[in-house]
């Protein structure tokens, strides 16, 4: 006769393995994510400069858009990862210098020009700490998967 606690035992480790292989699928979103939210900060800073010489912005500020909502979504996605505290801290950094970057965007149209330099040096924030999300996951993704 099989001993009660031996059952509970199993169900938490088997709890426990499926819980680890969703955030070793999620960290693998993620890396996909950072690296696609990296290429299209390229392509937004691409945009940005043909919108200043004379073609029009409207590229960048749909771009500037989806680039939005893709810092929220790997901020979901490293929830569910939870790949290490710094993982999770740039993210959310990511996230406020997005915040910040349409504040900034919004003041450079509406107040003085200023805004819009500072715009622009936070876009290669978001750039860096985007590369740095990236790249570190990569190594993160292939430290879990050897661990099993």
């Amino acid at each position: 006769m099989s001993d009660p606690a031996d059952t509970r035992t199993d169900t938490r480790l088997d709890d426990t393995h499926r819980i680890s292989r969703v955030r070793t699928a999620a960290l693998a979103v993620f890396r996909v994510l950072a690296f696609v939210t990296l290429a299209a900060v390229v392509v937004q800073i691409a945009f940005a400069g043909l919108g200043a010489f004379g073609a029009s912005f409207d590229p960048h500020r749909d771009l500037g858009t989806a680039i939005g909502a893709l810092i929220l979504l790997l901020l979901v996605v490293m929830l569910v990862a939870r790949s290490s505290r710094t993982a999770v801290l740039l993210t959310a950094l990511l996230v406020v210098l997005g915040i910040v970057q349409f504040a900034f965007a919004r003041l450079g149209d509406d107040t003085d020009a200023w805004f819009g330099a500072l715009h622009a040096v936070n876009a290669l924030a978001i750039m860096g700490v985007t590369a740095r999300l990236a790249t570190s996951a990569r190594g993160a993704v292939y430290r879990r998967v050897a661990r099993r």
